[in-house]
């Protein structure tokens, strides 16, 4: 679902390059979950290196916001035009 979301050309034009967007696989993020569910952990950080960013997010994330502004009328006008299909599909006449 998410990488279907990345792949789109609104989402290019939004992030323009960003390397913050990186899909991980399916499998990464279970072993992550299975992993901190064995350890009985508080809290499951995929990728490691997001642990140590957590305590900034509240600092970086207005940074984040407007570098991204910056492309948004553009991935909203691609968007709009832009076929969506659904994630999951559907049975024959399901909306």
């Amino acid at each position: 679902m998410t990488l279907r979301g990345f792949g789109t050309r609104a989402a290019t034009a939004l992030l323009h390059g960003s390397r913050l967007h990186r899909v991980a696989s399916v499998e990464f993020g279970v072993a992550a979950l299975e992993h901190g569910i064995a350890h009985r952990s508080r809290r499951i950080v995929a990728p490691g290196w997001v642990r140590p960013v957590l305590p900034l997010r509240m600092a970086v994330q207005p940074l984040l916001d407007r570098r991204f502004q910056r492309g948004l009328v553009d991935a909203l006008r691609i968007a709009q035009a832009e076929p969506a299909p659904l994630t999951t599909p559907q049975p024959d006449g399901q909306p």
